[in-house]
Formats: C-alpha cells, sequence, structure tokens
C-alpha cells in the first residue's frame, strides 16, 4: 500500500501540472485530476488504519463471511481467513513499533523519485529538448502511467502515452520515440546486466569444489 501510495502522490502530481501549464483547460485538468486523487484514498486510508492498529481486509473478510457459516467452515475459507489476519497482523506490528521507518520510507521515495526526475531532465537534454521541471514530471509521469498498466513491460502503452505527452508539449512523435528507445535500451542493458552477474556466479558454484561432509566416526 505504501508503494501504490507513493506512485499514486505521484501520478496526481503529474496530472496537477496540465493545469499549472495550461497544457489543457483547467476545468479538463481537474477533473483528470480527479482520477489520481481517487487512486490514492484506498492505500491511503488502509495506511492510517494500519496505523491506529486496525486490521480492516481481516475485519471486512470476517463479516462477509459471518452470515454464511457452511462458507466459513470451508477449508479454503479458513486458509483465507488465517492467511489474511496473520499478515496484517504483522503489518500492524511493523506499522505501530516502527513507525519511524515509515519516515525513512517517505525520504527514500522522495530522493528515488527526484534521481529520476534528474535522469529524465539529463536524458532530454542529450536529445535536445530542454523542458524545464514541471515539463519534465509531466513526461516521466506519462511514462509511470504505461508501466502501472497490466501489459508486460508496458509494450505499446508507453510509446502511446509518451507520443501523447509529447503531443501536448507540442513536440512529434519522432521526440517522443527517441526518448522510448532510451527507456528501452536503458532497461535493457540492465537487464542483460544482472542476467551476466546470475551466470557468472552460476559458472563460478558449478566449478567450486564441493565440501564433503566428515563421516561419522565409528564408535
Amino acid at each position: 500500500s505504501y508503494e501504490l501510495l507513493g506512485n499514486f502522490f505521484f501520478l496526481a502530481l503529474g496530472t496537477a501540472t496540465l493545469a499549472g501549464l495550461r497544457i489543457v483547460p483547467a476545468g479538463r485538468a481537474t477533473a483528470l485530476l480527479l482520477l489520481p486523487l481517487i487512486l490514492i484514498l484506498p492505500p491511503a486510508l488502509y495506511l492510517a488504519a494500519l496505523l491506529r492498529g486496525r486490521r480492516p481486509i481481516s475485519a471486512a473478510l470476517v463479516a462477509a463471511l459471518r452470515p454464511r457459516p457452511r462458507l466459513r467452515a470451508t477449508p479454503a475459507a479458513r486458509r483465507l481467513l488465517r492467511v489474511a489476519g496473520h499478515g496484517e497482523r504483522l503489518l500492524v506490528r511493523y506499522a505501530t513499533v516502527k513507525s519511524r521507518i515509515l519516515g525513512q520510507l517517505a525520504l527514500f521515495f522522495l530522493l528515488v523519485w527526484g534521481l529520476s526526475v534528474l535522469e529524465m531532465s539529463l536524458a532530454l537534454r542529450f536529445l535536445g529538448m530542454r523542458l524545464g521541471l514541471w515539463r519534465t514530471v509531466f513526461v516521466l509521469t506519462a511514462g509511470r502511467l504505461a508501466f502501472l498498466l497490466p501489459l508486460p513491460a508496458a509494450l505499446g502503452a508507453l510509446e502511446l502515452t509518451q507520443i501523447g505527452a509529447f503531443a501536448l508539449l507540442g513536440y512529434g512523435p519522432e521526440a517522443a520515440l527517441s526518448l522510448v528507445l532510451y527507456v528501452r535500451a536503458r532497461d535493457l542493458l540492465f537487464a542483460a546486466a544482472g542476467a551476466l552477474f546470475i551466470l557468472a556466479r552460476g559458472r563460478r558454484d558449478a566449478r567450486a569444489p564441493r565440501q564433503r561432509p566428515p563421516a561419522n566416526p565409528r564408535c
């Protein structure tokens, strides 16, 4: 819920730039802003409930199964209640006892998104586009929205959202596709580096001599 809250908050910030930059009329920008704000509410309310020591999912499941004793007695329902209860107990314990860590996570979230904005700004300048801070945030938000869609690696969605975002900023599709090419190349580079590391580690472990357990001495 914390990660969802952070992502939706950044989406709301990016949507708010539509009105601030006057890319679309203020009325339409306000209507668009309602969607990420509505998406923010469920994880925000769930996180607030955990901080107060409540377990809303477990309570909702118990309330839903209470008038259905036969369904509640099935192994699947008991397993669902047990898993939900155990998971939320851990979340409540983590949220109440280690609340200071949540503040550290918030700072880490701001750091990560700050570095993402910096990377996007440098990439756009390398491609010959100087968009400014809020336009860069808007472009980054469009890309993040594509990766939140249920598509593998945002295939097609990233290209469409970036073309639309750059069109609103007054650029052609070639500018958007050049940025998408950079994003794809960067992701493939990191994936290839990780795959090579795992492959090299696996070969090294395979070549390492295996130590046999010592034989038990005879009595």
